[in-house]
Parts: structure tokens; C-alpha cells; sequence
């Protein structure tokens, strides 16, 4: 029976540890209990939460990485990239970082950011178009079977019955949602049938709501002919297509209620004449 020293156990546990991996391999966690001590390097825990299980693993950024990599990642959730390797002495693995990157909301909120700036120093934002204040047809873009939708279509019909309504079905979500949408909305201006153009989609999660954050389509609002106003989400919902369009509604419904005057007010006002 071989005996083994425990220096002989930790290194033949490394060996085979560091051997299970092609390299580099990338990491989801969340940032925590970083330290920097007179060394150089900077340390840190990367974990995750799974019911009632947290997990976590030591890593470290080796100081020659830390002007490329640093920034202030603790208590986001981030990808890494590196090596696992385990020190000997105390047999404790760690990954050596090679690359890190906010991931999760926090990197869509950062690409948000960033296309927000860049539309708003080139104008977009600006040069609002009007309203009609008594819209004979009106178009709506979005989902066909969408909660939303019905949602407006019963209040416009309620408040404003003289009223058309012209539906343009698209995506709202999904990897085609947005070249979906500028399709549409292209079509609408092309064939002019509309007075107004209502962009509208219901809540969601941030991620469930980045087709209104694609630069392509902030362009093709900004740049439509017909007024278009904007109900993407919840209230506290805001996305790039607010920005860029005409008017934003901080719901589908509310959309509705700025568009058309209500049907007694006009009543009243039509009275009041003869």
C-alpha cells in the first residue's frame, strides 16, 4: 500500500484537476470580497446561488493584467475567462483571469448606454413631429395576439368609435423582432393610411424589451414621416424608441388615451355649437 505525503496527494490532485479542461474556459458569476493587497494582484470570489447552495471559486487578475482588465466589477455578475489551476500548499483551486466582462443586465444596460449616447449626439432625439388632434385612421404596430393590443383597441374604440384602426402585425420580441417591426413601419409610410403610427408592446424583462434598444430601428422611427408614438412596457420601462419617437405613453393604454379626444368632449363641444 502506497503511503502518500500530503504535499504528494495536493500535487497529483492538481495534476488531475488542471488536466480536465481545454483551455481557456469561460465563467459565470457574480463579483465578490475583492482585495488588492501590497503584492499587486487582485483577488476575488466568483459565485453563483442555486436554491439554497451558494458555490464560489477563488480568482485572481496577476497584476500584468490589471491595467487592461480592472474596473469595478464587484457585486455584478460577470464572464470570465481563464485557466483553473490549484495551490499546492492549502490545495485550494482558483482560476487565473485572462479576460473578464459584465454579463446579465448589467452589459445590456452598457450597450443601451452606449447607443443611447451615440443617437442622441447625432440628433435623433430631436424634432418632434406633431399630432393630429382628430386622427382619421390609425395604425398600430405590433403583436397580433398580444394582450396589449386588445387593450388599446378597446380603449380608442371607447374614447374615439369615428376612428379606423389599422393593424400591422409584428414581432415584438426575438432575434427578427426588429427588422419585423422597421418592415412595417416602412410600409406604413409607403402606403400612407394612416394618420398616426402606435409602436406598442407589453412588459417584460429588460432582455424580453431589447428589440426597442436596436439602433436600426430608433433610426427608422426617427426618420418616419408619420408621427408615431411609443408604449414599450411598464411605466418604469424606458427604452431608445421612447427617445426617438414623437411622443412615449407609459403604457399601451395610455397610448390610447393621448392620441384621440374622448367621444363626450367632442359631444359637448359639437352642442355647444349649435
Amino acid at each position: 500500500m502506497k503511503i502518500f505525503t500530503v504535499e504528494e496527494l495536493n500535487t497529483s490532485l492538481k495534476d488531475y484537476i488542471v488536466q480536465q479542461f481545454v483551455y481557456p474556459i469561460t465563467i459565470k458569476g457574480s463579483v465578490s470580497n475583492v482585495r488588492m493587497p501590497q503584492s499587486g494582484h487582485q483577488y476575488f470570489k466568483l459565485t453563483d446561488d442555486n436554491g439554497f447552495n451558494k458555490h464560489s471559486i477563488d480568482c485572481v487578475i496577476w497584476r500584468g493584467k490589471l491595467a487592461k482588465l480592472a474596473k469595478d466589477y464587484d457585486m455584478k455578475e460577470v464572464l470570465i475567462t481563464g485557466n483553473v489551476t490549484m495551490y499546492k500548499a492549502t490545495a485550494n483551486c482558483q482560476i487565473q483571469v485572462s479576460d473578464i466582462n459584465e454579463y446579465g443586465e448589467g452589459a445590456l444596460k452598457k450597450a443601451i448606454d452606449e447607443i443611447r449616447i451615440k443617437l442622441e449626439k447625432e440628433g435623433l432625439f430631436e424634432n418632434k413631429k406633431d399630432f393630429p388632434l382628430y386622427p382619421e385612421n390609425i395604425g398600430i404596430v405590433t403583436s397580433a395576439d398580444s394582450h396589449a393590443l386588445q387593450d388599446v383597441i378597446s380603449k380608442l374604440k371607447s374614447r374615439y368609435p369615428v376612428a379606423d384602426i389599422i393593424l400591422y402585425p409584428s414581432l415584438v420580441q426575438g432575434e427578427d423582432a426588429a427588422k419585423n417591426i422597421i418592415t412595417q413601419l416602412r410600409r406604413c409610410n409607403k402606403e400612407k393610411l394612416v394618420d398616426i403610427i402606435m409602436l406598442i408592446r407589453g412588459g417584460g424583462s429588460l432582455e424580453d424589451l431589447m428589440t426597442f434598444n436596436d439602433e436600426n430601428l430608433a433610426i427608422a422611427v426617427s426618420t418616419s414621416n408619420i408621427p408615431i408614438v411609443s408604449a414599450i412596457g411598464h411605466e418604469t420601462d424606458t427604452t431608445i424608441i421612447d427617445h426617438v419617437s414623437d411622443l412615449r405613453a407609459s403604457t399601451p393604454t395610455a397610448a390610447a388615451e393621448l392620441v384621440v379626444p374622448v367621444k363626450l368632449e367632442l359631444t359637448n363641444i359639437v352642442g355647444g355649437l349649435n
